[in-house]
């Protein structure tokens, strides 16, 4: 059975609710799968450190309150990527863990698993799925 990895500290992807919103990110929607929540770096160190790879992540950026751009700059790419740039976080975000996934696999000798990003943070996104892309093409065995 596929594994989804589900990376999100409030979205729970078992909760009724968001089920459509989960349908979005899901390669395996059509097929028997099962879908594991982690809400931080912890947990999700955890699971690949127990388990190995899951057949799929999906990432959430903003894992902790600290992480959470203002509402001011929502609407401006750029003064949101100039907030984000200046903070320095004590907790992890999404990004740590997609390097975290990343290292893993080179030291094991692994391929990627599918990575989607179901983020709100445009910024974010866009520094997993580049740091994902450049590993890609230096990792596929």
């Amino acid at each position: 059975m596929k594994k989804l990895l589900w990376l999100d500290d409030i979205r729970n992807p078992h909760d009724k609710d968001f089920t459509p919103y989960v349908a979005l990110y899901n390669p395996f929607l059509n097929q028997p799968h099962e879908i594991i929540w982690v809400k931080n770096y912890e947990e999700f160190n955890d699971y690949i450190k127990f388990y190995g790879l899951p057949d799929a992540v999906s990432f959430d950026h903003d894992l902790a309150p600290e992480h959470y751009t203002p509402e001011e700059y929502w609407n401006d790419f750029d003064k949101s990527k100039a907030y984000q740039d200046k903070n320095k976080y004590t907790e992890k975000t999404g990004f740590d863990c997609v390097k975290l996934l990343v290292g893993y696999c080179k030291i094991m000798k692994q391929n990627l698993p599918i990575c989607v990003y179901h983020t709100a943070n445009p910024i974010g996104k866009e520094n997993m799925e580049s740091y994902i892309n450049n590993a890609k093409k230096h990792l596929e065995l």
